[in-house]
This record gives structure tokens, sequence and C-alpha cells, in this order.
């Protein structure tokens, strides 16, 4: 992938500054191939919802959509200095109960652009459902949905009000990224 097409979806480079950067490196054609270069060149960078056209025709020939999301949710975790272990979310957790402590991811939802917060919490407690064991380590959606881990490390959401567990994702990338590129009652 292309790391400049990666910050013009990632929100780090404008359409104009795309539109120079096409022009300036012919190169790219090599890495996008004929026909999508040709449509980059030709690309009229000034008319209405050029942003969205450009931004669709990207993701529909160019980026593969999840290792995008991939990249912006690792950027993002990076930036808000979150290490989240490689091997078992689960154990961590319970060993180091404070690891949150303190931290937020604070970012837009790629589509709709509202603001997105999740809050970290300072200590990590239990819930139970049935004979399921899951941690919960943060909220979003104004503390009425958290982000629990169970022992397999699955990640769920759960509503706070009536307890329902919605599947997140296989890690906490993969989670995150279900929360901001598109709508988590699947």
């Amino acid at each position: 992938m292309n790391p400049v097409f990666l910050k013009y979806l990632g929100n780090e480079l404008n359409l104009n500054k795309l539109e120079e950067i096409v022009y300036q490196n012919p190169e790219l054609e090599h890495q996008v191939g004929d026909e999508n270069y040709q449509y980059l060149i030709a690309f009229n960078y000034e008319k209405e919802k050029a942003s969205l056209e450009m931004q669709n025709f990207l993701f529909n020939y160019v980026i593969n959509y999840e290792e995008f999301a991939n990249w912006y949710i690792s950027k993002l975790i990076n930036q808000s200095q979150i290490n989240f272990p490689s091997e078992n979310l689960f154990l961590y957790a319970k060993e180091h109960p404070k690891f949150l402590s303190k931290k937020t991811l604070q970012c837009k939802h790629y589509w709709t652009k509202k603001d997105f917060e999740i809050m970290w919490f300072d200590k990590i407690t239990e819930i139970k459902k049935g004979n399921e064991i899951f941690l919960c380590l943060g909220s979003f959606e104004n503390d009425y949905i958290g982000i629990t881990v169970n022992k397999k490390n699955e990640i769920w959401f759960t509503t706070f009000i009536d307890e329902k567990f919605y599947f997140g994702g296989i890690n906490m990338n993969k989670a995150i990224a279900k929360l901001l590129f598109k709508k988590y009652y699947e």
C-alpha cells in the first residue's frame, strides 16, 4: 500500500496535496496500474464532492479496506500510548488491572465524522454472564456500552443497561475498527 493514499484516507493529506503528489510522481503508475493512474491524472479535483468520489475510488480500486482499517487503528492506538499485549489480553488484564488507567482513545468515526471516545477504566472489573467471565476494560457511547474481553481473548461489547453482548472481534484492533468503520450491532 502506498503511504500517500493511506495518509489521504487517514485525513493526513488534503485533496489538493494528493493532486499535487499524483502529478509529481509518475512512478505511482507502477503501484496502482495504468488504468487507475490514468483515472487519478484525469480526475477533476475541483468538482463538488470530489473528496468523497476520490475516497470511494481508492477503496474500490487501489486500497484494501481492511488493511487500511488496521493501519488506521494501529496509528490511533499508538498515538494514545496504549500497549495492548499481543498474546493474552485477558490474563494480562487480570495480572495488571490498572494498565489502562487514565488512558483514552479519541478520534472521529470514519464515515460520520462524529466525535468518538473510548474511556479506558482505571481498574478492570469482572462481569459474569452465565458461566463465562468477562473483564470490562473501558466504555464508549457515554458509558452505556462496555468493551470486554473473555478468556478466549475475544472482544465483546456489552450494554450496561440490559447486559446484552455483541461480538466485537478477535482482537482489540479489529473490535475498534468495527466501532469506527461500521455498526457494531451487526
